[in-house]
């Protein structure tokens, strides 16, 4: 096993973005990683995750209205505008406390990424990783690929 080292939470938070974009890969063996991987950066993400709930919970009931009113095209029938508008503002007036706090998450979600983490991450090879991989995967793994 590794030793452990010092790690910026925003790049585990960068990793945690590119691990979750093969968290149905196929290949059993870059599956693998990414399991092993979440395991060891859970803690780390659920602390980030559990800043954010309230907005995330917000957000989630705002497409839930959304999605009861908006067509496929994205529009509202003139029938049913009021009673969307109705339900956004009543929505909106229900969770005025987190609306008002919307800042104050952020920053500390912000301030959460500039912290610093002891995690032991063991390092993999390029060749481990899939061949459809990315630039952008690259510098969400960059923390763990050996060069």
């Amino acid at each position: 096993m590794k030793s452990e080292e010092v790690y910026k939470v925003e790049d585990i938070y960068k990793l945690h973005l590119g691990l979750m974009k093969y968290v149905d890969y196929s290949d059993k063996g870059f599956a693998l990683v990414v399991y092993d991987y979440m395991n060891i950066i859970k803690d780390t993400i659920d602390k980030l995750k559990e800043i954010t709930r309230p907005l995330d919970d917000f957000i989630s009931g705002l497409k839930e209205i959304s999605g009861r009113y908006v067509d496929r095209e994205g529009r509202v029938s003139e029938e049913s505008m009021t009673a969307y508008k109705m339900e956004i503002a009543s929505y909106r007036e229900i969770n005025k406390a987190v609306i008002e706090r919307e800042q104050e998450i952020r920053e500390s979600f912000r301030r959460m990424l500039d912290e610093e983490i002891r995690l032991a991450l063991p390092m993999i090879s390029y060749d481990v990783v899939p061949e459809v991989f990315t630039a952008q995967d690259i510098e969400h793994f960059k923390i763990i690929i050996e060069r």
